[in-house]
């Protein structure tokens, strides 16, 4: 199981009196990462192996969040290694620009799609997150 510490801070005198802050410590084999967004035409792409088995055929990259109801989720996927703060991974966050498909003799080949990275993104585990 994942190990989750949490901090909780009360500061009397602060306009923002309480607050909740947490760090995950680690991510253990068999536990499950997902992803959500609020808008299409977003994905990741790792920057090294990613911790699970990716889907799609020969486990493609970028990995792209579709959208339900308004909202993204991906996964959740079953994690396939520890990760604690020296086994670490990373990824991009960006959007997925779908290029035409080829055509090669009389069929159409699906184009992989192009990932634009925004200057941000994420790791496994991500550590401090405040709330």
């Amino acid at each position: 199981m994942a190990v989750i510490q949490y901090n909780l801070q009360f500061k009397p005198r602060a306009k923002k009196k309480y607050s909740i802050s947490w760090t995950v410590l680690a991510i253990d084999k068999n536990d499950r990462i997902q992803f959500h967004s609020n808008v299409p035409g977003v994905g990741i792409e790792y920057l090294t192996a990613p911790p699970f088995k990716l889907p799609g055929p020969k486990g493609t990259l970028p990995i792209q969040i579709p959208v339900k109801n308004g909202k993204a989720l991906t996964g959740p996927f079953k994690v396939t290694k520890t990760l604690n703060g020296t086994t670490k991974v990373h990824f991009k966050c960006g959007t997925l620009e779908m290029p035409a498909p080829q055509k090669n003799r009389n069929e159409a080949i699906p184009a992989k799609p192009k990932f634009k990275a925004w200057r941000v993104g994420g790791d496994h585990p991500p550590g401090d997150t405040d709330n």
